[in-house]
C-alpha cells in the first residue's frame, strides 16, 4: 500500500487536491501485477499487467458504469518506445521504508532535466511492469511528475499474504470500451 503526496501543486490545482488519489495498492503474483487507485471523484481505476504476455487491462468504475480497456502488446511496445528506460545513478544513501532497508538511486529520463529520487529494496523482486525497468530492486518510494503535478509515492505497508488469481481477471458486469469511447462518454475528456 502506497501513500501519495503532492508537492508544489499549481495554484489552480490546489483547490482540487482533495479529489486527487491519496493511496495506491499494488498486488503482485508471479508475472502479474494489479494497481488499484481511487480517482477521488467517486470512481476507481485498476491496471492489470500481464508481464509474461506483455498485455494489460484497465478497469474503470464509477463514471456511469463499469468499463474495461484492453491494452495490447503493440500498445505497450509503442508506449515503451515513447518512454525509454531511465538511466540510474546509485548512491550509498539508505533509508528504512515499511520495514525494509532501502537504497537511494536517481533516475534520469530522456528529455527530462531533473533526476527523480527513488528508494528501492533488494528484498523484494523487481516489478517488470514498473516505470523503473532496470532498477536493481523494488521501488518503495519515488518521485514522479505527470502533467505538471509532482508527487511522492511512498510505501506505507507491505504484506506477504498470498494473492488470489481472481484479482487479475475482469469482473462480471464490466463493458469493453476504448480510450476514445470513454473520452466521449466523459464529455470530450
Amino acid at each position: 500500500t502506497f501513500g501519495i503526496s503532492y508537492n508544489d501543486l499549481p495554484p489552480e490545482m490546489e483547490q482540487m487536491k482533495s479529489m486527487l488519489p491519496s493511496q495506491s495498492v499494488l498486488y503482485l503474483k508471479e508475472n502479474m501485477s494489479r494497481t488499484e487507485q481511487s480517482m477521488g471523484i467517486g470512481g476507481n481505476q485498476v491496471v492489470i499487467s500481464d508481464n509474461k504476455n506483455q498485455t494489460g487491462t484497465v478497469l474503470i468504475d464509477g463514471m456511469g458504469g463499469n468499463f474495461f480497456i484492453k491494452v495490447s502488446k503493440a500498445d505497450i511496445e509503442k508506449s515503451e518506445k515513447q518512454n525509454p528506460e531511465p538511466k540510474f545513478t546509485y548512491t550509498s544513501e539508505t533509508k528504512k521504508i515499511a520495514g525494509f532497508n532501502c537504497y537511494r538511486a536517481e533516475a534520469k529520463f530522456e528529455g527530462m532535466e531533473d533526476k527523480l529520487a527513488i528508494y528501492y529494496t533488494d528484498e523484494i523482486p523487481a516489478d517488470k511492469s514498473s516505470q523503473f525497468k532496470g532498477l536493481k530492486g523494488f521501488p518503495l518510494e519515488y518521485e514522479t511528475a505527470s502533467e505538471g503535478i509532482k508527487m511522492t509515492i511512498s510505501a506505507k505497508s507491505v504484506s506477504r499474504e498470498p494473492v488470489s488469481g481472481a484479482l487479475f481477471k475482469i469482473p462480471d458486469g464490466y463493458k469493453e470500451t476504448t480510450m476514445e469511447e470513454l473520452g466521449k462518454m466523459m464529455g470530450g475528456y
